[in-house]
């Protein structure tokens, strides 16, 4: 890497509700703050999104746990 380069975020897949989840949260920072902040906001929003997926290793393992026993009602 030279100079002022910029390392390139790893590739990453979104489900189709995660990419309505943030075109939603699009509308709405547009409707709240206007244009030039919800473009911003969502533009960070993806890069977080590459740089997590560039080092899985840094977030914390999840622990799966069982499901939650049925109570009868």
């Amino acid at each position: 890497m030279a100079g002022n380069d910029v390392p390139s975020a790893a590739t990453f897949l979104l489900t189709r509700n995660a990419a309505l989840d943030l075109r939603r949260i699009h509308t709405r920072s547009r409707r709240e703050w206007g244009e030039d902040v919800a473009d911003q906001y969502l533009a960070d929003l993806y890069v977080v999104m590459g740089v997590a997926a560039a080092n899985p290793e840094k977030g914390r393992l999840r622990q799966y746990r069982s499901a939650p026993p049925h109570q009868s009602h």
